[in-house]
This record gives structure tokens, sequence and C-alpha cells, in this order.
């Protein structure tokens, strides 16, 4: 497979254990960083994972929907509710350091354009002067689904002067009661007892998702759908003619508007994280998406813009990306940085901690990685046997990983496999960040009957 050179574009090596501390150092070098890898990952693990680094940063998690199109299926409710929370997010929170979670998937297919968000927020407020009217006619025109109780973002039900709407962009629904037309209180309820948590001042409705259904994209549909001659599908076709929506309409999305924006238009000021292979990548999955079209392909391909194309791609992160090569030091050129690599432990666990302790006495940092309470019993212990100083710091700040108090941090924190971490180029100060597998079937005992206590 070729690897495309981009001109004016950083190159990085790194293992991939390390990706979230990588993210985390990047944010404050540049405020606001996407990253689309090729290869599908747990953005929710990731995103946990560098909440502990930064807490004060905004993480948006941006899938792939999660259905097929033109398939009888509908995307899952979570899978609509991170993908409309992170466009809202953009947005509206441009100020905030910012960390975006994708893949090339989710780049593919483009998503609502930004001229379709005009009026797309309500701000819920006893001193404002909303009436019970305006805020159903809001649920309504922007296809809120209403239900007998609320349980998911995007719901809305009505029980005499009570009415209860779950926002995406909030953790909790809103149950609103009136004096007659009037707001007289607001409170934030659970959706697994019904009950109320607390009350609020304000809360905030925005669209429950990109799938609208409003008279102009139903006669967008309408046209699409007979033009296309979309077969096996005239029950769909007929319900939403009449303005209802039935279960996996949401498949239509692609002819539901005229013109679609990449999540890319939203991304102002960004620096986009890309696998080196991307180009090629992009193009191969760009590929099965359009041939999976069958007699669709033809319109797909070359009169609708809903698909992205590599060279608009290439365009849109035009001097503002970083490269990622996790294929190993020995493949890159000079003029790649260095990240981290894979730390090469040996099988025999004794030296591996009789390195670590040489290592530390040498005044090198070391980050003890574990997460479970046996491992961190047992690392601790060592350590204290020793008569090694540690702390249990790992946020990321300003000045990156490597500036912290201790030598040795113990942190809750996890990581497959052990790493280094480079902090400039290879050859000058690096860190280490260490699994639970340094420890194993080893003792501090074992360390002392060798000479190698720490001091």
């Amino acid at each position: 497979m070729i690897h495309h050179k981009d001109k004016l574009c950083d190159q990085v090596c790194l293992d991939h254990q390390s990706i979230e501390i990588f993210l985390a150092e990047s944010v404050f070098k540049y405020q606001k960083v996407a990253y689309f890898p090729t290869i599908e990952y747990d953005k929710s693990l990731v995103k946990k994972k560098l909440l502990k680094l930064v807490p004060n940063v905004d993480i948006l998690e941006f899938p792939d929907f999660d259905c097929g199109f033109f398939s009888n299926l509908s995307p899952t409710p979570k899978n609509k509710t991170k993908r409309i929370s992170a466009i809202y997010n953009l947005l509206m929170c441009r100020d905030n350091n910012t960390i975006l979670l994708g893949t090339l998937n989710s780049l593919i297919k483009k998503t609502i354009n930004i001229k379709d968000l005009k009026n797309s927020k309500l701000i819920l407020d006893k001193c404002y002067k909303l009436t019970y009217d305006e805020i159903l006619s809001f649920l309504k025109q922007h296809s809120y689904e209403k239900v007998d109780f609320v349980y998911n973002p995007g719901e809305y039900s009505i029980r005499g002067e009570i009415l209860d709407i779950f926002s995406p962009i909030h953790d909790f629904p809103v149950r609103i009661l009136f004096d007659f037309e009037k707001i007289e209180n607001l409170n934030l309820f659970s959706t697994e007892d019904q009950l109320t948590k607390k009350q609020i001042s304000n809360y905030e409705l925005f669209l429950p998702s990109e799938f609208q259904y409003g008279k102009k994209n139903i006669k967008c549909f309408r046209e699409l759908f007979r033009k296309l001659n979309i077969k096996e599908k005239d029950d769909f076709y007929r319900s939403l003619s009449d303005g209802q929506i039935l279960p996996g309409s949401d498949q239509f999305f692609p002819i539901l508007y005229q013109e679609f924006k990449s999540i890319l238009s939203y991304l102002d000021n960004f620096k986009f994280i890309f696998d080196i292979s991307y180009q090629d990548d992009f193009k191969d999955i760009y590929n099965n998406e359009i041939n999976d079209l069958s007699e669709l392909k033809s319109f797909f391909e070359n009169d609708s813009d809903f698909f992205l194309k590599v060279k608009d791609l290439v365009n849109l992160t035009e001097n503002s990306k970083i490269l990622i090569n996790s294929q190993g030091i020995s493949m890159v050129d000079n003029n790649q940085k260095y990240f981290s690599e894979t730390l090469q432990l040996s099988k025999n666990k004794i030296n591996n901690l009789s390195e670590l302790i040489k290592y530390i006495k040498e005044k090198n940092k070391v980050y003890l990685c574990v997460n479970s309470i046996s491992n961190k019993n047992k690392v601790k212990s060592i350590l204290h046997e020793n008569s090694i100083p540690y702390g249990n710091s790992f946020q990321i700040n300003s000045k990156g990983i490597l500036d912290n108090k201790f030598s040795v941090n113990v942190i809750d924190y996890e990581i497959k496999s052990s790493f280094n971490h480079f902090f400039g180029t290879i050859g000058e100060r690096k860190a280490k960040c260490l699994g639970p597998e340094i420890l194993s079937r080893a003792s501090s005992s074992s360390l002392k009957s060798q000479g190698m206590a720490y001091g």
C-alpha cells in the first residue's frame, strides 16, 4: 500500500498504548484536536482515560452511524445522541479546549448542514415568557418522539399539566410543571424510577438528532425516492408522505436533505490526527460504502454530496494535520518526531524489576499503571520495601507529562502493554509507562536477594 506524503504536516511515531497521552499533550499545544484513525476503537474507554489526564477538556465522541442506510434499520438512540451532542458542542462551545474522537468511517458519510441548524435551540426558563404551546410546537417541529414515559434522549411525554422532555445535550431529562400556560417549575428526573432529582433554573433544548422530518425534508425525500425508483419500501413512502415516522425511517437520511456538510466543516481551528496511511484507507472505505449501494451507486457517486470524497478530505484538512506511524521506529525516516515506542520486556520477571530499580536510581521518570487493588498494593509494597518515594499524579498540563514532583508515580490507569514515552526526540529524556506485567510472578524480596534495593 502506498503512503502518500503530505506536505506541511507533522509525522509522529508512537505506540498505540500511548494514544491518550498523545492526545492529552496535543490539546494543550493546539487547544483543539480531532482524532480519526482507520481502525475502530472503544471511544468511551478512550474518553474515560482522557478525562483522568485532562479533566477540564471537552471530550466529544462522533461515531459512525451504527446501521446501514436503505436497510430498514435506524441508528440506535445512543448513537444518534452522541453524534448530535458532538455537533452541538462544536457549535456552541467554541472557546473550550476540545478533543473530538472519531474514525475514518465517521468521516465518510456527511451530516446535517450548518444552515439547517437555524432556530434549533430553545432555552426553558421560568423567567422567560414561554408558553406550553410554544414548547410543544418546538418539539414537534424538530422531530422529538412522543412516548408514554421518557427513557431516551429525543423523547417527550405529556401527563396533564406536566411535560417531560429529554434533550440530547443533557445527562438527565427535565420535568416541566405548568401553571396554566406558564412554566412554574423545572426539575431533573431519573429515567430509572421517574423520580425527581433536583430543581433547576433553566434547561436547553436542541435537535434530538440529525434526522429531521419537516415539510422541506419530506418533500426532498419524496422527490428523490421517486427519482431513484427505490423498491420494496412503499410503506415508508406512504407513511412519511403523511408525516408519520415509522421505526426504521431514519434509513432514508441520505435523501432527507438536498445538501450535506462534512463534520470537518464544524472543526474550525482543529488539528487533525490521522494514521499515516489515511488516504489509501479512506479510498478503500469509500469504495466499499459506494459499492454496497448496488443500483443506487451511480446517484451517490455522481449526483449526491452525501459521501465525502478523498480529494475533499485532503483539502479540508490541508496544512493542519498530524500523521501517526505506529509501525516501529526502525521504519520511519529522520524527519519524523518520536513520541513513544513499545517497551520490550524480558521474559525474566526478576530482571525486569532489577532494571526498573536501576532506572529509578538514575532519577528517571516512571509511571506504574495499575487499575486493580491487588496490583496497586503489590506495587506499593515493593516501593515501600525499597524505600522509594512515589506520588500518584498523572494529569497532563501545559508542561507535559514529565513535569511531576515525583520520579515514580503509581496511578490508576489502564494500559495493556508497557511503553517508553519520549520527551522530544530519541536520546532525550523519557518516561517509562509500565503495565502490571512488569510485576508478574516477582517480589520485592527477590530484588533484595540480588542486592537491588533502592538508595
